[in-house]
């Protein structure tokens, strides 16, 4: 099983040693295919609406860069879903 996995970052905020802001990131949406083929395929199919939000797409992956933390967004094929999420759980 291959997924291709499209990842969103939100901001934390540590209060401690005079408060400073980093990164963490979550699953937004992901498809669930048989093989890398298809998840390259279907990455393909994405292509041009990713290009029309300024992603910059790549072989196995795309990624959104964004000079501010917490507004990067980021495509990628992966074997194990969930395994870049990284940082506090958020709340909404």
């Amino acid at each position: 099983m291959v997924y291709l996995t499209h990842y969103a970052e939100y901001l934390i905020y540590y209060p401690e040693e005079g408060g400073f802001y980093t990164a963490g990131s979550y699953v937004e949406e992901y498809y669930r295919l048989n093989s890398e083929k298809q998840a390259k395929r279907k990455l393909a199919k994405l292509k041009k609406e990713l290009e029309k939000q300024g992603f910059k797409v790549y072989e196995d992956g795309a990624f959104l860069y964004s000079r501010y933390i917490g507004e990067c967004e980021e495509w990628k094929i992966e074997k194990k879903l969930g395994s870049d999420e990284r940082g506090k759980t958020p709340y909404c």
